[in-house]
């Protein structure tokens, strides 16, 4: 049986291509709209984009591995394709700090931050799946009043809306219970030199919550962080 698609069928259908480069971040527009240097952030790697390959089966979770350094305070942006195993290497990433977490004096803790809840439940499955994170991550979802014994999980799956103490359009505030959540979580990793790294999936569709009225949340986390965005 042939299948026949009508050539016209994505006629006219937008295609989004988003890219970042290094001149994002060194150039900004000044008051009159001209384009001028900013030494606001440094870029590693002499301020060039690093460039990775996928393997023979179109993956890139073995090139970008390379290129991690754990030890190292930054932020990291991987811009990949759809199928090139995304997900799969930021798991592996996060399996990564756990391990060197049981071998070492390193302390982290470490937020995967999602825009979509149902993302949420699946990294939480994914993650718990890995042999040496196994019963170490921890739900937002299954908060509960008078229960503290989430500041024992060193993996912490969430929505960036939580995070970033969001209430979307239905509220005025994020709920008590979830803003007492974030705050144990920060003094928690402030009395005992816990490091955080932050991993932001899918961030193109959660960057509307990266407001002035909810960005400052983020310097909560300021003497702690390490930020990895996918």
């Amino acid at each position: 049986m042939e299948l026949k698609i009508d050539k016209d069928i994505f006629k006219d259908y937008p295609i989004e291509f988003k890219e970042v480069n290094p001149e994002d971040f060194t150039t900004k527009i000044d008051k009159y709209g001209k384009t001028i240097k900013s030494d606001e952030f440094v870029i590693d790697n002499n301020g060039a984009k690093i460039i990775i390959e996928p393997n023979n089966k179109g993956y890139i979770n073995d090139a970008l591995q390379k290129e991690i350094q754990l030890k190292v305070k930054n932020t990291v942006v991987i811009n990949a394709a759809v199928g090139q195993g995304k997900s799969y290497s930021i798991i592996n990433t996060i399996s990564r700090f756990i391990e060197d977490r049981n071998t070492s004096e390193n302390e982290y803790l470490i937020i995967v931050a999602s825009p979509f809840t149902s993302l949420v439940k699946q990294y939480f499955d994914d993650i718990n799946y890995v042999e040496n994170c196994s019963g170490s991550v921890f739900n937002y979802n299954t908060l509960k009043e008078d229960d503290f014994s989430f500041l024992y999980k060193p993996i912490h799956v969430m929505t960036v809306n939580c995070l970033l103490e969001n209430p979307g359009e239905s509220s005025f505030l994020s709920s008590e219970l979830k803003r007492n959540y974030i705050t144990k979580l920060i003094n928690y990793c402030k009395e005992n030199g816990t490091k955080v790294v932050f991993v932001f999936d899918e961030i193109h569709d959660s960057y509307h919550n990266f407001k002035q009225e909810f960005i400052y949340n983020l310097w909560k986390w300021e003497v702690t962080v390490r930020a990895t965005t996918f």
